[in-house]
């Protein structure tokens, strides 16, 4: 079974996964499938307001990639947003780098897009950086692989594999 640290929200921000890795490294936290992203134990209410913006942004501003492309761009790619859950353990606070993808989802879905977010490093709770504030931004990867030429090693290699398929061909 996989551990990875992935979540996947639906357009409205809710759960449509939760990956074992999440509960683990959020000490056993597992929402239930629906549960609003602003529902979720984060570390303040401004942090909320501001990670749904954020997530929000990532929405409307983001090109929707082909799942694979998703994956690999969240693998690959540096982290673009925080994600800080308020006391889940008796350890403290959990602070999550996560990369934030925007992906396209199969016709047999109610939403367009799915947003896949998968954790890269827990760092110190307190500690402070431009990433804290949970502004999202396309990472150097994303942009590479969602431009409009297709460049770039990741386009290159998805087109090699045929994994580049428009939202009418899922």
């Amino acid at each position: 079974a996989s551990t990875a640290k992935i979540f996947v929200l639906d357009e409205e921000l809710r759960v449509i996964l939760w990956g074992k890795g999440m509960v683990e490294t959020v000490a056993g936290y597992n929402p239930p499938k629906g549960t609003s992203i602003a529902e979720m134990p984060l570390a303040s209410s401004d942090h909320a307001a501001r990670l749904v913006d954020a997530l929000r942004s990532a929405l409307t501003g983001a090109s929707a990639i082909h799942p694979t492309g998703a994956l690999l761009a969240a693998l690959l790619a540096k982290p673009n947003l925080v994600v800080h859950f308020k006391n889940p353990s008796p350890r403290g606070d959990v602070m999550l780098h996560v990369t934030v993808t925007k992906t396209l989802v199969p016709k047999t879905f109610p939403s367009k897009f799915h947003l896949l977010v998968m954790a890269h490093a827990e760092v110190e709770a307190n500690a402070t950086s431009d990433m804290s504030l949970a502004k999202w931004s396309e990472s150097d990867v994303l942009s590479d692989l969602t431009s409009e030429t297709g460049g770039g090693e990741l386009a290159s290699w998805l087109g090699s594999h045929g994994d580049n398929m428009s939202a009418e061909e899922l």
